[in-house]
């Protein structure tokens, strides 16, 4: 239960990695959707998500949320099967800063799965006894993209990895063809 709440709150810590001291920086203030009227940069933009869907073997619907609440998730049109949502951060100290910051989990294991375009990369897979969770971490330049994806039992591990790692990749290409 612990390893699943963590890798669900793991976007919440690294929104919080800027802390209050001054030798670590901030995140950047990116103004609001209702602040500004170019559109939100949305990781959605970048995803196949026929592709990604493929990868994981079933079917999905894009939730982009709203103009005002914008998301991106990948919502199995099947209950019970793996969800898959993306987001980020514009952080300029980098991902080796953000894990640092984070500390590294006490559960499941940590990869470094090679992505192209991409500074750095990072994946945690928790195979737990009821739910799989799988986080991804790409950095392009100054922005931190996350990957989520969770699975109830019963479950299978290998194209739960694979969807994140698909997403994480294009994600990558996106952020460095389109930075936000």
């Amino acid at each position: 239960m612990r390893a699943r709440v963590a890798l669900l709150v793991v976007p919440l810590l690294l929104a919080g990695c800027g802390g209050d001291s001054s030798s670590s920086p901030e995140p950047s203030a990116e103004p609001s959707a209702s602040a500004s009227a170019d559109p939100v940069w949305n990781p959605c933009d970048g995803l196949d998500a026929a592709r990604i869907a493929r990868v994981l073997g079933t079917s999905v619907e894009v939730d982009r949320g709203t103009e005002d609440s914008p998301r991106c998730a990948l919502v199995p049109q099947t209950e019970g099967e793996a969800v898959v949502d993306a987001n980020y951060l514009v952080f300029p100290a980098g991902l080796d800063a953000a894990w640092e910051q984070m500390g590294a989990p006490d559960d499941g294991s940590v990869t470094e799965p090679e992505i192209a375009g991409a500074d750095d990369a990072r994946m945690v897979a928790n195979p737990g006894t009821e739910v799989l969770g799988v986080t991804g971490f790409v950095q392009v330049g100054d922005v931190v993209l996350v990957v989520n994806a969770a699975d109830t039992k019963p479950y299978d591990e290998a194209p739960v990895v694979s969807a994140v790692k698909e997403t994480m990749q294009q994600l990558a290409t996106y952020a460095g063809e389109t930075p936000p």
